[in-house]
């Protein structure tokens, strides 16, 4: 007759995600990464096991303490503008700054912050930050090496040169620019067979390509090398390949 008798409805449960939380912060816990929560003001309310790890500090020690007290000096700046700009806004790009360890040693990291101030269950800014420290000696190593290979080469008093894959000059020294007689700059670009004789480029080019298959490591080769003048000179050349860390050779 139209008479309402019953309701049937569904209820669904709402849980305050506290429990999905602890199996994150749980996971977060055994990181390899850094993992530090700071508050508006910058002081920490929670790092992870690998902070204490790396840095060597009692993570609870820490607690409540500025994270910008283990900031270099030299980086203060840049972290200060850092953390403004993660408390306005949500997607940053990773900076790097150095950090104090509990052994006075500063240690490099990369850090990328993002903001849960709005999170009910967070209520703080996440830095998530990687120890860099080895890889940024080695990129120093690296840089330091290239430094001093070319230096080897521009200041040698042996003729040097650099040929890329395709056989044209990148770098030529001056013992060998004017060996040859041409300025080093008047070579860059141009292919290196073209200061061999007609008559020993065959030759040449033999000799080289048994190092392009890996036959040999290296090769020397007596070569007549032509000048503007019309004269040539002789030459005693060794070419090998200089290889990248995979074994390709880079020229």
């Amino acid at each position: 007759q139209g008479q309402l008798t019953r309701c049937v409805g569904t209820v669904t449960g709402l849980g305050d995600g506290r429990a999905s939380l602890a199996r994150i912060m749980g996971l977060i816990e055994r990181s390899s990464d850094m993992v530090v929560v700071i508050d508006a003001a910058g002081a920490i309310l929670w790092a992870n096991a690998a902070t204490e790890r790396v840095l060597g500090y009692d993570r609870s020690a820490k607690f409540g303490t500025p994270v910008l007290d283990l900031v270099h000096p030299d980086d203060a700046a840049r972290a200060t503008e850092g953390l403004a700009r993660s408390s306005r806004e949500s997607d940053l790009a990773p900076i790097r700054v150095r950090v104090q360890a509990s052994d006075g040693a500063w240690r490099e990291i990369e850090v990328v912050s993002t903001n849960m101030l709005d999170e009910p269950l967070i209520r703080g800014i996440v830095l998530s930050a990687r120890d860099i420290t080895e890889r940024t000696r080695l990129e120093r190593r690296i840089h330091e090496l290239e430094h001093s290979f070319e230096a080897s080469i521009r200041y040698s008093p042996v003729g040097r040169a650099l040929i890329d894959l395709d056989g044209r000059w990148l770098q030529v020294n001056t013992a060998f620019a004017d060996m040859v007689g041409r300025h080093p700059n008047d070579l860059i670009g141009r292919p290196g067979i073209e200061l061999v004789h007609p008559d020993d480029r065959p030759r040449v080019r033999a000799e080289t390509r048994r190092v392009q298959t890996g036959e040999v490591d290296s090769v020397t080769v007596d070569v007549r090398f032509l000048r503007p003048d019309g004269d040539t000179v002789w030459g005693r050349s060794t070419v090998w390949f200089v290889l990248d860390d995979r074994g390709e050779p880079l020229y």
